[in-house]
């Protein structure tokens, strides 16, 4: 009976329902884990690839041999070991003594765009990545430019894999 009095409409009242979208939950678990993660300890460059295994969000770094032409145009190996930052041009150089925790610095006298320049690959590295509030990455290894790290996994259950941040 009370039922169909529902029904009808007698039993009727206003009813506010409120739906919260997923995305802004997706946002508030994503910097509840960035949050987390910021009071974490962590190593910017992995010694090397496959050392050990840890729980944040890295870049495959291709650590590279660079050689530039001298005045009678010959290929000329530089000094250190190199790689290229999150903007695809800028170039860093690797401390020569304990390069997993020592900051690489900027290259100034060239970039990946310098004519005549020449990269080869010597081995692989990973770099701590830094992503921004809405999950891009857009800084590794010393330069957060803005970012936070965070933990691979808080990454792809929030943001919805890893391929994504694999993708710099």
């Amino acid at each position: 009976m009370e039922r169909r009095k529902l029904l009808k409409g007698t039993l009727s009242a206003p009813l506010v329902l409120t739906v919260t979208p997923v995305l802004g939950v997706a946002r508030t678990t994503f910097m509840a884990c960035v949050d987390n993660a910021a009071v974490k300890p962590v190593s910017t460059v992995l010694p090397t690839p496959g050392a050990y295994v840890d729980e944040w969000l890295r870049i495959d770094l291709e650590i590279e041999e660079v050689s530039l032409p001298n005045a009678k145009g010959e290929q000329v190996v530089q000094s250190g070991r190199f790689f290229v930052g999150p903007d695809k041009v800028s170039m860093y150089r690797l401390a020569d003594t304990r390069p997993d925790v020592s900051p690489a610095t900027l290259v100034q006298q060239f970039n990946a765009s310098t004519m005549g320049l020449q990269r080869r690959p010597v081995e692989r590295r990973q770099a701590l990545a830094y992503v921004d509030r809405d999950g891009r990455v857009v800084g590794y290894a010393w330069q957060p430019r803005g970012g936070a790290h965070i933990t691979a996994s808080c990454y792809a259950s929030v943001m919805g894999g890893l391929r994504k941040a694999r993708q710099v």
